[in-house]
């Protein structure tokens, strides 16, 4: 199985050149805080349960994250 630092780093390059090409209402800070954010919730054992029930779609995933998520999220940081 691949290493979690191997199979992110494409992800996490993608978002950092999202990040760089923002808008001055959604920067690099914004974003940093944005992650940090969604990698407490993420960290979350009930949250990790919910993200791994085979009942749960990915758009149930993803409007879990985003209510509970405190920082505004736009339309990047949905996809």
């Amino acid at each position: 199985m691949a290493e979690n630092a191997t199979v992110a780093r494409p992800y996490a390059e993608a978002l950092f050149r999202v990040a760089q090409a923002g808008k001055e209402s959604f920067n690099l800070a914004a974003w940093a805080e944005l992650v940090a954010e969604l990698a407490q919730i993420g960290a979350h054992p009930e949250v990790q349960a919910f993200a791994r029930n085979p009942k749960a779609s990915d758009s149930d995933i993803v409007a879990a994250f985003k209510a509970l998520v405190k920082t505004p999220v736009n339309t990047e940081a949905t996809n």
